[in-house]
């Protein structure tokens, strides 16, 4: 995908592969980066689901994709190793958005936020979807950065795996806090939500508005 959005907030909300290129060939004095890495080294969750299936049990809970969002369901065995096989399958081996990018690549940018997170809504076998700590990294970073982005003297790139609906979100939250101030009533017609390419995580989005008010509130 080479689609991403941009605008005036926004040098681009990306996938990992766009954002290292993104990152090698442009100019990041003004620029600073969220970086939302999985949590754990994708190779752990696929051995865990090779094991399961090694084991010969007749139902295994699998995590796969469907329109752009994770889903999981408990599935027979011989569909189990359909999964596991499958190009499709979220946690192939190949995926390496577990490791932070390279400092010499980071170098450039005005400040970056590194947090970790699964696109999931709710908690899948073992793993938990958007915690309130990161919400709060979140949050703090961009308070830091809120007065220049509104000045648009600094502009947000976001990165996920995909570049489809964890960053999608996140960039949603961070229009609605810098421009709107929480009102997520006036988001309707966000031009992330409306973007083909884009299918925002909204439990991501919604944790942290909620946050958000809740801090202004007290």
């Amino acid at each position: 995908m080479s689609d991403f959005f941009q605008d005036d907030l926004f040098a681009g909300i990306m996938s990992r592969k766009e954002v290292e290129e993104f990152l090698k060939v442009n100019d990041l004095h003004n620029i600073v980066l969220i970086s939302i890495l999985n949590p754990v080294p994708v190779e752990k969750v696929y051995e865990e689901l090779k094991k399961e299936i090694e084991s010969g049990k007749e139902k295994i809970e699998v995590f796969f994709v469907k329109n752009g969002k994770v889903k999981n369901k408990i599935v027979p065995l011989n569909e189990a190793k359909e999964f596991l096989n499958s190009k499709s399958y979220l946690l192939q081996t190949e995926d390496y958005n577990y490791f932070p990018i390279k400092e010499e690549l980071k170098s450039g940018l005005k400040d970056f936020l590194e947090i970790r997170f699964w696109d999931i809504e709710g908690k899948v076998r073992d793993y938990h979807p958007i915690d309130k700590d990161s919400v709060k990294k979140i949050l703090e970073f961009v308070k830091k950065h809120k007065r220049s982005f509104k000045l648009r003297n600094t502009k947000l790139l976001i990165h996920c795996s995909a570049g489809v609906s964890r960053s999608a979100a996140v960039g949603m939250a961070m229009r609605c806090i810098i421009d709107y101030d929480g009102d997520v009533s006036k988001m309707k017609n966000c031009e992330i939500l409306t973007h083909p390419r884009y299918k925002p995580n909204m439990f991501v989005f919604k944790s942290i508005i909620k946050y958000y008010k809740d801090l202004n509130e007290n």
